[in-house]
């Protein structure tokens, strides 16, 4: 259960451009780029954003470098603040809402003592309930140290938290010691994926019991693709054996709201025959997990429950070191096609399954864990 939403600073509660920035001030944006690769570039930032010196040091250590840009850096130290621009549309009322709910804010930062200049500026920073800074503990996002150091601080689990951050990398990092992560793009695509998380749900291996009401949600999505002319599933498949097999081997996984089942999916980690001859190129040559008939009771859809089966079916593949997740789809399922194109998928070629006397073309997806 989520307790602890985790917000990442700059991009996130605060907007910033440092292109932008030093385009104006040097006059050209070719100027503004050549600064930014050569005269301060990411690993100088990245330096001063670990701490083991102030912010000083590195601007004087770049003077000495570059003199013929001594002012620019001057102004860059001087005018630090004019780089950071607003809050993102949207976010304060979020951060309101979600204290209002119960959810602890805290923030996770790569950022060198310059960070409290900006928060002077901003007094969105004013509702976290605590942060910890990169500068503080000497490590930068995404190595795994930094990540553990904020669970230590605040006494959180990995598994009560989601972390919100604009660089995917950081995510990553968030995702390999067991947090949720979220890649931030806007306010709105934020609640559209936060919410699903906060729903009181569980995930959990399916049992005997359970088929019954699994595959009444199975054979309903069948149906309703019948129905709206799509070609993925009909009566013929799945079939019923298939999901007591899922259930019977343990790949088998329900998703239950308030404890009733509204969600299936199975997870395996042994391969699937019809991806070994590809028709295009798979990203991995090594172990995977692959999702299979995931379905959603229609009386939930909208919810983005979908999406959340993935995300814990990612997760259980992490927790079973699979490098890599594989999932196929027919080209006319056009929301399976939205959302693992969402979620990072990448469209590796078609594969071929025997339908009865026919081949039956899928679109074969991967995604690099």
């Amino acid at each position: 259960m989520l307790t602890t939403i985790v917000f990442d600073f700059g991009g996130v509660l605060v907007e910033y451009n440092f292109r932008r920035f030093f385009s104006h001030i040097l006059g050209s944006e070719e100027q503004g780029e050549f600064f930014l690769k050569n005269v301060f570039p990411a690993e100088v930032n990245a330096d001063m954003d670990r701490g083991e010196h102030e912010p000083r040091y590195f601007i004087e250590q770049q003077q000495r470098l570059w003199p013929d840009y001594r002012q620019a850096l001057d102004v860059f130290f001087t005018r630090y603040t004019d780089i950071f621009t607003r809050e993102p549309d949207g976010m304060r009322q979020l951060m309101i809402d979600l204290k209002a709910r119960g959810y602890r804010l805290l923030g996770l930062s790569n950022w060198s003592s310059k960070v409290y200049e900006v928060m002077k500026k901003f007094d969105i920073f004013e509702l976290l309930d605590g942060y910890l800074l990169s500068k503080d503990v000497h490590q930068l996002k995404p190595e795994p140290e930094i990540y553990h150091s904020f669970l230590r601080k605040f006494n959180v689990k990995a598994e009560e938290c989601v972390f919100i951050d604009d660089k995917p990398e950081n995510i990553v990092g968030a995702y390999r010691i067991g947090m949720y992560g979220i890649t931030f793009r806007s306010t709105a695509q934020l609640v559209h994926e936060l919410e699903p998380l906060l729903l009181p749900y569980t995930f959990t291996p399916a049992q005997p019991q359970d088929e019954e009401a699994i595959w009444s949600i199975v054979h309903r999505a069948a149906m309703d693709m019948v129905s709206r002319g799509r070609h993925q599933w009909d009566d013929n498949y799945p079939q019923r054996d298939f999901v007591a097999r899922d259930i019977r081997q343990g790949n088998g996984y329900v998703l239950r709201l308030d404890g009733n089942i509204v969600g299936y999916t199975a997870v395996t980690f042994d391969g699937e025959p019809s991806y070994n001859q590809l028709d295009g190129q798979w990203l991995t040559s090594g172990p995977y997990a692959t999702i299979h008939r995931t379905a959603i009771d229609l009386a939930h859809r909208g919810r983005g429950l979908s999406r959340l089966l993935f995300i814990e079916a990612e997760r259980l593949s992490r927790q079973h070191r699979m490098p890599s997740v594989r999932i196929d789809t027919n080209y006319d399922n056009v929301e399976m096609l939205h959302l693992v194109d969402s979620l990072g998928y990448k469209r590796c070629g078609l594969c071929y399954y025997d339908h009865g006397d026919e081949k039956v073309e899928r679109i074969a997806f991967e995604k690099v864990l």
